[in-house]
């Protein structure tokens, strides 16, 4: 099986369930933070990473990932400043692989 085509596949699936997955990422990532961000705050935070993601894999814009990392270093950045702890900063990115959403 070609990487490449798998992680368009991937790609494709992340676009067709982007809802499903952003609204449990943003549920595990709220109840993580214990109110520290708003639930909006964090969906639009989240939407702003998973579309990056999607675009990185589709392979379609070779400037994705990029932004990802651009995108990702300035919310750890921002989250630092606002005194969260590095565990704290990396929750937002790590829960999206701790479960899937079936």
């Amino acid at each position: 099986m070609d990487v490449d085509s798998s992680q368009a596949r991937m790609a494709a699936y992340m676009r067709d369930h982007q809802d499903k997955v952003i609204g449990r990422w943003t549920e595990l990532v709220v109840a993580s933070l214990r109110g520290r961000s708003s639930a909006a705050e964090v969906r639009r935070e989240l939407d702003d990473l998973y579309l990056l993601v999607v675009r990185a894999m589709s392979g379609a814009d070779e400037q994705a990932a990029g932004e990802l990392t651009a995108v990702l270093t300035e919310l750890s950045g921002s989250r630092a400043r606002n005194g969260f702890t590095p565990a704290r900063r990396r929750s937002g990115c790590s829960r999206s692989r701790t479960r899937s959403t079936s």
